[in-house]
């Protein structure tokens, strides 16, 4: 499923099933995987990184 929805991320970022939300004021962005795995990516120039993927808990 995470490598789907990063698929599904890089060919069109704002897909609905993707519920793609910044996190705070922060550089955070986060994707949903199902309703509990969470993908933190950071955005930064001209680069996107994939920080964190786990729980929703453990991510935010």
């Amino acid at each position: 499923m995470v490598r789907k929805q990063l698929a599904l991320f890089q060919t069109n970022p704002v897909h609905p099933s993707l519920r793609l939300h910044k996190i705070g004021s922060r550089q955070f962005w986060s994707i949903s995987v199902d309703k509990s795995i969470r993908i933190l990516i950071l955005f930064e120039k001209d680069r996107i990184w994939v920080y964190h993927i786990g729980k929703h808990e453990d991510v935010y």
